[in-house]
């Protein structure tokens, strides 16, 4: 008689692990629940990311389960997970390269934007500004956004540089 594999026994995936094993060493421990929510998910969500799989319809066997890299980076900043450790031990260095705290990780990881472009904008006392604006942005919508940077930079009119801003006040 042949026996079926035990499908419902697969490990989870290395990524899972490292978010399970962070999340039950937390001091004081982390339920699923609340992790799921200060991650922006649910439970459901978070407990496939963790075994590595989700559940099929009946008389199927689970399905291998591994989240956007957004997703993950996501968790991995609720649970505090460093994005080396997430590249290495995790083998996710899509999530850990979002784990940069810039604007435009920020961008992916809520999903306002699938795609951008960095901005710099020239400011009148010799800096600058850097603005991350999706590629979907007509220049002049870009334009408009840039001159608002500017106007709040100094008082007054946009043009006004910090010298003549100083004298004026």
């Amino acid at each position: 008689m042949h026996m079926k594999p035990d499908v419902t026994r697969l490990e989870p995936t290395p990524e899972g692990a490292l978010i399970r094993r962070t999340r039950e060493t937390a001091i004081p421990k982390l339920p699923i629940r609340v992790a799921a929510e200060r991650a922006g998910m649910s439970a459901e969500q978070w407990g496939y990311i963790e075994r590595g799989y989700r559940p099929s319809r009946a008389g199927e066997p689970p399905q291998p389960f591994s989240p956007p890299a957004a997703t993950l980076a996501r968790i991995a900043r609720t649970l505090r997970i460093p994005a080396r450790q997430l590249a290495e031990e995790g083998g996710r260095p899509d999530a850990a390269a979002l784990l940069d705290h810039s604007p435009a990780a920020e961008l992916v990881m809520t999903g306002m934007a699938r795609s951008f472009l960095p901005y710099e904008i020239p400011l009148g006392d010799g800096g600058s500004a850097r603005l991350v604006l999706p590629v979907d942005m007509t220049a002049e919508e870009a334009e408009r956004i840039c001159g608002v940077v500017r106007s709040l930079a100094w008082p007054g009119d946009c043009h006004d540089t910090p010298e003549t801003t100083a004298k004026e006040n």
